[in-house]
């Protein structure tokens, strides 16, 4: 069964409230339009630090492997998404809360 969160990003997706890829992540988190950064549990190191140092305190979670993410949006791999409007952030982060808490956290590689 495929995991909420990825229903969700998928929905805001289709809402235009997500950035996929690096590059394209990057520029919304300069302009400071991330609300919540969501990085592939194998994700490079150098992604998660090149990110994370424009914009150090932005919210972040690490979900899902980078092929679970490109098959959830139908497209190539992602190691981060960033998430731009705060009620899809709200529900993701509920949803997390929640399957952190079952054990389901994480994705496989």
């Amino acid at each position: 069964m495929e995991s909420k969160i990825f229903r969700l990003v998928g929905l805001a997706r289709r809402a235009g409230k997500v950035s996929v890829g690096t590059a394209v992540v990057e520029k919304m988190v300069r302009r400071n339009k991330v609300k919540l950064l969501l990085f592939a549990v194998d994700a490079s190191l150098d992604t998660i630090d090149k990110v994370l140092k424009l914009q150090p305190n932005c919210s972040h979670i690490f979900y899902g492997a980078k092929h679970e993410w490109g098959a959830a949006l139908g497209s190539e791999s992602f190691a981060v998404l960033g998430i731009l409007e705060q009620n899809f952030v709200d529900g993701i982060l509920q949803q997390y809360e929640v399957e952190k808490g079952e054990g389901e956290v994480g994705g496989t590689i």
